[in-house]
């Protein structure tokens, strides 16, 4: 245990120009400079605390030097934790110069602290996002197991730029200064400090027993007093060193430079794989119904417009079976939200099929009638207060119509740019960055804009800035001038002020400003990327360091959240917006597969459905069937019989009478189960002293044996899909659906099998040994096919359902048949009634399931009325 000087008698309440013992004024001060730099550690030069450090890395010389501590370098740390004694007791005070390249949730330039869940004791100096924070836990304020308080600095801190924090206590008053000023100051804290018996000391971060915020920046000093400093004293040390520290060679002290990143051409694979990834999760999210469930109530055309659009983007063509459902989903009923709506109209626009015109006419108009009668130029949900979000939706689904031709009266985007710069309602002057290759001093003027008008309960943040960029660059891209000299002010205005924002608070990823959604924020970035036709913000690459954001996030499956957060991922990515966009279209690819070792050569390709052939015979096996003194040459084959997991899949017949002649004798089967399964054939072969005329001899030979692994594939799926589509009776209809069981948790009623929606399900209990379901109608229905979907609506639920072999359907009461289902659950069931029935009541009995501890379920139900 370590001991400093004496014990302090402290008055309680006595303010910071009160009497402090001086030999107990410092108790700690590090100045992180080469000379101080000793045996691997930074020796302090007032205490006894010394740091282990090794391989530091300064910048600067001489005394004014400072420790860079780059992005995952380690916290320094006292080697030995300090008891409660030997720190500060009735007051105190913490002094940094420090520099801060990267905005995290909480960050330290000292602390001594136990921070978990309630108990909280010790104090810190460092910061909370983008302010600057000061600790402190006091006995007076003690709740039982400690309270901490942070106070944060009113004013945000710049990244890159050096700043004198201190953070001071005097026993009744808290306070925090920032370059000599004060900050901030609470009366929250009173009396002596409460700490633990001991704890870590820690330097250029937050630590305490479970948890550690290193400090990415540069450190020049930093000391523990066990006195209150005054604010003149305070105000004296910053002018000391103002001025005074070394500069970074780029906007901050340790960021990667640009000329040290990676290429972008290199990066190009990792992106167009990463696309691929992420178009397969977007395919095995989808619902048989061609939607997507993300927050599909209210929104229900929002999250599958949004996903359309973005398959359209990234190169699947009009006639891929994905789009053509979605778009039926879309057909089905109108939008209801101004998201929704201007998603779809994006996605029609990608088409660019004109015969969707008439259908972008129709959704336009319904947005006008949306436009916020209070506030016009301006849009919410529709029926809410108007916000920027929803306007900027409002102008992109303008955008997507005018893809097709559709006009959007010029007063309709004159109101627009008027509105949206009201959401940009204040101008601030911060000092200009150095960009390599420019020279520039003084201040700059830089505006974001609000999510609400004026500023209204929310500060600019980075989406909202790039949604107001959008709402005045997409009229300016479609009438130019026409808009006239009024608007095209603002117009000019607003964009240079908002890009000028953009630049200051640059960031991809952890600036508090950029909003609760990285990749909403992102893709508001691309457009405006693109709709300004700029490859640099702030001297940044903006798609070089998003992609790299996007790329290190991406998830094992090709997801990176839900079905919106991938989407806004992959349209920056492809880069939507542009005129060209990166890489190449998505291509859906199958895997191959061959094997030549043995006699007979058998080689395979599919990922779902397999197509198999023979590629050949060896040699060897080939000059059994040659030479002069045979009656007959040639291999003759009789059959071939193709095994999965060791198990016959398929036979195909051959003709022993005549010589092969490369015939293949190729098959395509369904692999039922995807995963890692074996592939051999068998080849059934007349014998070389055989006669191919008499006799059913044969020899066989056998391939060697593959290992292939299969996968669901949406394309086929959602073609299967799509060949069952009809006109569905129960739509519309009075429907009543009861169930043997029902799942305990959640909603999962049987009702859900009838909805007409694949999103809602029905579930019976998973102890339910007879599970059946019974649909009642208020009027009959004439009806000969009937179709069923099972429990799992999208390909990536597979697993979540035990799957149902045979069942038995009765209508009106009375037994009709047993129907056996596929094996393949994904797969939807089309049973023929025979004629045309009169139903009033369907009833389905599970007579057969696959055997294991999962519930059997339907997603949907159908009658309908074939010709």
């Amino acid at each position: 245990m370590l001991t400093v000087g004496l014990k302090l008698g402290w008055v309680l309440g006595a303010t910071c120009a009160g009497f402090f013992p001086a030999q107990r004024d410092v108790l700690a001060r590090w100045v992180l400079i080469p000379a101080n730099h000793k045996s691997g550690q930074v020796v302090p030069v007032e205490g006894d605390w010394a740091l282990p450090c090794a391989a530091p890395t300064f910048l600067g010389k001489g005394k004014s030097a400072a420790l860079l501590r780059p992005l995952g370098h380690p916290v320094l740390i006292v080697p030995q934790k300090i008891a409660a004694e030997d720190l500060p007791q009735e007051a105190c005070s913490i002094e940094a110069w420090a520099a801060v390249d990267v905005y995290t949730g909480w960050g330290g330039f000292f602390s001594a602290l136990e921070d978990n869940g309630n108990a909280e004791t010790g104090l810190m100096l460092g910061t909370r996002n983008d302010q600057f924070a000061f600790g402190v836990s006091s006995e007076g304020a003690d709740d039982g197991d400690g309270k901490m308080k942070y106070l944060e600095s009113k004013e945000p801190f710049e990244l890159g730029r050096w700043y004198h924090v201190v953070g001071t206590y005097d026993g009744v008053t808290q306070r925090i200064y920032v370059d000599g000023k004060l900050q901030g100051q609470s009366l929250e804290q009173h009396g002596a400090i409460k700490y633990l018996p001991e704890h870590t000391v820690a330097v250029g971060g937050y630590v305490d027993s479970n948890e550690s915020y290193p400090l990415t920046g540069a450190l020049h000093e930093v000391s523990l007093h066990d006195v209150c400093l005054s604010g003149k004293t305070i105000q004296r040390r910053y002018r000391k060193l103002r001025g005074s520290l070394p500069v970074g060679e780029g906007r901050t002290f340790t960021v990667v430079p640009l000329r040290e990143k990676m290429p972008l051409p290199e990066m190009q694979t990792g992106i167009n794989l990463a696309i691929d990834r992420g178009v397969q999760n977007l395919l095995r999210e989808q619902l048989w119904d061609g939607s997507w469930e993300q927050q599909a109530n209210p929104y229900r055309n929002g999250p599958t417009g949004l996903a359309l659009y973005t398959l359209l983007r990234c190169g699947l063509k009009a006639d891929h079976p994905a789009v053509v459902m979605a778009i039926q989903f879309l057909k089905a009923a109108p939008p209801t939200r101004v998201y929704s709506a201007g998603c779809q109209l994006l996605a029609l626009g990608a088409t660019g099929d004109p015969a969707h015109r008439a259908w972008a006419e129709e959704l336009v108009s319904l947005l006008l009638e949306w436009e916020n009668n209070a506030r016009p130029g301006s849009w919410g949900y529709p029926s809410d207060n108007a916000d920027l979000s929803c306007t900027q939706y409002a102008a992109l689904g303008f955008w997507g119509a005018a893809q097709l031709g559709v006009e959007i009266d010029i007063k309709v985007w004159r109101r627009m740019i008027e509105r949206v710069m009201k959401s940009q309602p204040s101008v601030v002057e911060v000092p200009w960055f150095q960009i390599e290759g420019e020279q520039r001093s003084g201040k700059r003027r830089i505006a974001g804009f609000t999510y609400h008008e004026g500023g209204e309960q929310r500060d600019a943040t980075g989406t909202m800035t790039t949604a107001g960029l959008c709402v005045l660059q997409i009229p300016n891209m479609l009438e130019g001038r026409k808009l006239g000299a009024t608007a095209m002010r603002a117009v000019d205005a607003g964009r240079v002020l908002g890009m000028a924002w953009l630049a200051h608070y640059y960031p991809m990823d952890g600036h508090p400003r950029v909003g609760n959604n990285l990749y909403y924020y992102l893709y508001g970035l691309e457009r405006v990327g693109a709709y300004m036709a700029v490859n640099e913000i702030g001297g940044n690459p903006w798609y070089q360091d998003g992609a790299m954001t996007i790329l290190k996030r991406q998830k094992g499956q090709g997801a990176w959240g839900s079905t919106s957060d991938t989407s806004f991922a992959l349209l920056f990515l492809r880069r939507a917006s542009a005129a060209t966009q990166t890489g190449d279209a998505v291509e859906r690819t199958v895997k191959a597969y061959s094997d030549d070792q043995a006699d007979v050569f058998l080689y395979a390709t599919g990922d779902a459905q397999m197509t198999m052939w023979l590629e050949g015979f060896s040699g060897e096996r080939r000059d059994l069937y040659q030479g002069a003194d045979r009656s007959w040459e040639g291999l003759r084959v009789d059959q071939v019989i193709y095994l999965v997991d060791d198990k016959e899949i398929a036979r195909v017949k051959g003709n022993k009478r005549v010589p092969w002649a490369y015939e293949r004798f190729a098959v395509r089967q369904a692999i039922i189960k995807p995963g890692p399964h074996t592939l051999q054939a068998h080849v059934l072969l007349v014998p070389p002293n055989g006669d191919p005329e008499v006799g059913s001899q044969t020899d066989t030979i056998k391939s060697g044996v593959l290992d292939i692994v299969t996968v669901d594939m949406p394309e086929e799926w959602m073609a299967g899909n799509l060949e069952v589509q009809g006109v569905n009776l129960l739509e519309g209809a009075v429907a009543k659906a009861s169930a043997s069981s029902t799942w305990e948790s959640g909603d999962f009623g049987p009702e859900n099998a009838v909805d007409s929606m694949a999103r809602t399900r029905w579930r019976a209990s998973v102890d339910d040994k007879q599970p059946w379901i019974k649909v009642e109608v208020s009027r009959r229905l004439q009806a000969n096919t009937l179709v069923i979907y099972q429990g799992p609506a999208k390909l990536k639920s597979r697993s979540e359902y035990a799957a149902i072999l045979k069942i038995e359907v009765r209508v009106n009461g009375l037994s009709l048949r047993e129907v056996d289902l596929s094996p393949d659950i994904m797969q939807p069931i089309v049973v023929d009634l025979g004629e045309s029935l009169g139903i009033r009541s369907i009833e389905l009995r599970v007579l057969a399931r696959e055997e294991n501890t999962k519930p059997v379920g339907l997603s949907g139900i159908q009658l309908q009325e074939r010709l």
